[in-house]
């Protein structure tokens, strides 16, 4: 909580400079950015080079609903090719500021250990806004003495949402394991201050404790080795990626290792947002009547563990949801159809890309805004409940 309250702290006094600040802070640092290409290029050169998989090409197609494609799920249709991932090890490097930025001995910044520029650039002005918001964490360990090992970052500006820690920080782990497979090396993953609970339990679900990762306390670190493993999420995501999560998670709470199991859950379920500020169902009585005489359970996810999302996502043949970082569990879901809800003008592509690299059946709604929620038309729910109903007989 404590590191959401210093984020939401630094939004206020940083998030009006973002448009003007981020060009001018990409060119001002233009010469020290080691991107996907110029970091494998030291990688190879220094024989710390592990790559891994294949490139991916990714056709997206229109969805199959009477729904002309809106928003970015119109910019998303279409075929991407994914670059081949790869791991690297990096040498005496820093990890500087209150949401590190990692320094090469060269004085270099690999873009790739903090995701994209953009974050890189959010971690630079948040890190700066300690001056503003906790002045004294500006100074206090320049000079430490701390030092780790080998080295992770998993810990950036956005990596506080559920969606972005998923496919940006938490699959990036089979980096991690590839070049621990490589190396015969321990890797320790670099976390917030504060981490939140489910992160923790992510972890877990994988495999992982808490003697594989550190909290972030001090605004300067040692890494003897960093390690850093390509982002798998470029305009879409990587396939390969996505699937090597769903495997791994599907292998755990199948397999009993964690509780509970999926059969103690209903295969028809809605994700309310009722315990957010935004995106909500204003009129969610009348649509969970609705969902009810079509056999779903009403759910709020924050009222259950990682591991119950898990399990309640792996047992569902079909979901519906409005849009909202609770689709991310659909992940774990095997041959499910997606309904998911939109506010008219607000239409994102990330869990229609998902469905589509699932092989799931996905349908959307554009709903009437309700202020910052969404009023749903139940006769047009009702159409696509009873298609659902028939594809499935």
């Amino acid at each position: 909580m404590e590191d959401r309250l210093r984020h939401l702290a630094r939004d206020r006094v940083f998030q009006p400079l973002l448009p003007h600040a981020s060009e001018t802070i990409l060119d001002a640092l233009s010469d020290r950015l080691l991107e996907y290409d110029e970091l494998r290029t030291v990688a190879v050169e220094a024989g710390t080079y592990y790559p891994f998989g294949e490139s991916e090409e990714l056709e997206l197609t229109r969805p199959d609903t009477d729904e002309p494609p809106q928003g970015k799920i119109a910019d998303r249709i279409g075929t991407f090719t994914l670059r081949q991932p790869y791991v690297c090890e990096l040498p005496n490097c820093r990890l500087l500021g209150a949401y590190p930025v990692p320094i090469t001995e060269q004085g270099k910044i690999p873009v790739e250990a903090v995701v994209r520029p953009a974050v890189l650039v959010r971690n630079l002005l948040c890190s700066g806004a300690d001056l503003v918001t906790n002045p004294g964490s500006a100074v206090e360990g320049v000079q430490t003495d701390e030092s780790i090992g080998t080295a992770c970052l998993l810990y950036n500006y956005w990596s506080s949402g559920y969606f972005h820690w998923t496919f940006e920080s938490l699959i990036r782990l089979q980096g991690v394991e590839q070049y621990r497979e490589a190396t015969g090396r321990d890797v320790t993953l670099v976390l917030g201050s504060d981490p939140p609970e489910w992160q923790r339990q992510t972890l877990e679900l994988l495999g992982y404790d808490e003697d594989d990762w550190v909290t972030w306390s001090t605004p300067d670190v040692r890494v003897d080795r960093l390690v850093v493993p390509t982002v798998r999420r470029e305009t879409v995501l990587s396939p390969a990626a996505v699937e090597w999560l769903h495997d791994r998670v599907r292998e755990r709470v199948l397999s009993d290792a964690v509780s509970p199991s999926p059969d103690d859950y209903p295969d028809r379920i809605y994700v309310s947002r009722d315990d957010a500020d935004r995106r909500r169902v204003d009129n969610e009585d009348e649509v969970m009547s609705l969902l009810e005489d079509h056999g779903f359970s009403r759910f709020v996810l924050s009222d259950l563990s990682v591991p119950e999302q898990a399990a309640l996502f792996s047992g569902a043949d079909v979901i519906v949801a409005p849009h909202g970082a609770n689709l991310t569990n659909m992940t774990y879901a095997d041959d499910a159809t997606v309904v998911e809800l939109f506010r008219d003008g607000d239409v994102r592509g990330q869990y229609f890309q998902l469905a589509e690299i699932l092989d799931f059946e996905y349908r959307f709604h554009v709903a009437e805004p309700v202020g910052p929620d969404m009023l749903v038309d139940l006769d047009d729910l009702r159409r696509s409940l009873d298609e659902i109903a028939v594809s499935s007989r």
